[in-house]
């Protein structure tokens, strides 16, 4: 099992946010209003409680909340890949993205020169996972 090994990670990093809502691109950050940018950050995903997967995602970041954007979409489209879950579609309960892991790190990895179980040692957590609730735009009566 993975996650005994995870009180073994670096200081935590970064608020994260799983967007639900396929339909909203985010170019504004749910929480301060001001324009987010486009980054490429590694994460790290817990599967189904067994796999340890790091995926070079490109997200929305707010540099002023230091908040990750990540569309639940994007995710699944990539767990789809894996042998897993050729057969029946993706629940939110299969997976749970716990962290990022530097560049070098993740290169180090790629390159066979760091095996997954060493890579979980480089691992930055999330500060905290953020939930919105987002209000469509329109007439709304109170």
């Amino acid at each position: 099992m993975i996650s005994k090994s995870y009180n073994n990670m670096q200081q935590p990093r970064h608020y994260f946010w799983l967007n639900p809502y396929w339909e909203m691109a985010f170019t504004r950050c749910p929480n301060c209003e001001r324009k987010t940018m486009v980054r490429k950050k590694r994460l790290a995903i817990d599967v189904l409680n067994k796999t340890l997967l790091l995926a070079n995602v490109t997200n929305k970041y707010c540099t002023e909340c230091d908040l990750i954007i990540t569309s639940q979409d994007k995710i699944e489209n990539i767990l789809s890949q894996l042998t897993y879950f050729n057969k029946r579609s993706i629940q939110p309960d299969d997976y749970f993205i716990f962290g990022t892991i530097g560049r070098d790190n993740y290169n180090k990895y790629m390159n066979k020169g760091l095996s997954l179980p060493d890579s979980i040692k480089y691992i930055n957590p999330f500060i905290n996972k953020l939930h919105f609730k987002i209000r469509p735009v329109g007439w709304n009566k109170k």
